[in-house]
């Protein structure tokens, strides 16, 4: 009874000029392998090449061309380089042996054949085969997982360097960016410090003014002989400078130890090199009364008992 093949038990391809050989390797393994024939050298490149079989018994003696000329015809073809062939021969020198290894056979059977011999050495050889291909397909897959690591390793690379290229281009824009704004920064400093300079210096030359080019002259009007309208119209003009200065006046006397207003006014005198007569015709005040706010002025700047120059330390102090 012969025994089912399975789809996986092999395919062997079975060269022979000897037809009596030919059916004779056929039976012997037929009952557990899918086999096919060639009768010459011809026949079985072309069989081998569109069947692409799992091995191949190949006899050495051929009518057309010798079995070395047509294993080395198939191991130099790319699809059929891997299938591993038995040569067969009533040959059985030594060098004839190792010349069919040389061409590259695995394996040399002389006729007759014994079935059991063809069984065991076929079935090693399959096995063999078997193992190579799923060590070929191993290796595909390693290489084919290899080249997708590698390609996605480059791309992962690639978009580290696109993304350093970014933040490089970006840092290099906040530098720049810091660097204007630095720069607009200190612009602004300056600018509002000459503005902080210019708003102290006009309120002082606002405030100099009132004490040196109106207040003067209103205290000389009002000793003057003033009808009552007159000197209601002076008094109303001296509430309002008062008004008008007493901000300033405040502000400056702070770094003046706090000083009176009128205390300014006599250290402002000073300041500007008036005498003392100068200053009592100007605040319409005895010189008296100007030596006593000299005095407490010197005392509250800490020149008392001291023989400092009371202009020179008002000067420094600007």
């Amino acid at each position: 009874m012969e025994k089912t093949l399975h789809e996986d038990s092999g395919n062997i391809l079975v060269v022979d000029d000897n037809l009596v050989n030919l059916r004779l390797l056929t039976k012997i393994l037929r009952h557990e392998y899918k086999v096919c024939q060639a009768s010459d050298g011809a026949g079985a490149m072309a069989t081998a090449r569109a069947e692409l079989p799992d091995l191949i018994l190949l006899d050495i003696v051929l009518p057309d061309m010798s079995g070395y000329e047509v294993c080395k015809s198939l191991k130099a073809d790319d699809p059929t380089r891997g299938i591993p062939i038995i040569f067969i021969s009533i040959l059985n020198e030594v060098g004839d042996k190792l010349k069919a290894f040389s061409v590259g056979g695995v394996d040399y059977m002389t006729k007759p054949f014994f079935p059991k011999e063809v069984l065991a050495r076929v079935g090693t050889h399959l096995s063999l085969r078997k193992m190579q291909k799923c060590l070929e397909v191993k290796n595909e897959m390693l290489g084919q997982e290899v080249m997708e690591r590698k390609l996605a390793e480059k791309a992962l690379q690639d978009a580290h360097d696109d993304l350093e290229t970014q933040v490089r281009a970006r840092t290099s824009e906040l530098r720049k960016t810091n660097e204007t704004l630095r720069d607009v920064n200190t612009a602004l400093n300056v600018l509002l410090k000459k503005r902080a300079e210019d708003k102290e210096s006009f309120k002082e030359n606002v405030l100099i003014n009132i004490k040196e080019l109106m207040l003067p002259y209103i205290e000389r009007l009002k000793k003057s002989r003033l009808g009552e309208n007159q000197r209601t119209l002076v008094d109303i003009m001296e509430s309002n400078l008062d008004t008008i200065a007493s901000p300033l006046i405040s502000r400056l006397s702070s770094k003046y130890l706090n000083l009176t207003p009128t205390e300014v006014r006599v250290a402002h005198f000073v300041r500007d090199g008036k005498t003392n007569k100068e200053i009592a015709e100007l605040m319409g005040l005895s010189v008296g009364t100007i030596l006593t706010h000299r005095h407490h002025v010197r005392r509250k700047l800490g020149l008392r008992n001291k023989k400092a120059n009371l202009r020179t330390h008002l000067l420094s102090l600007e």
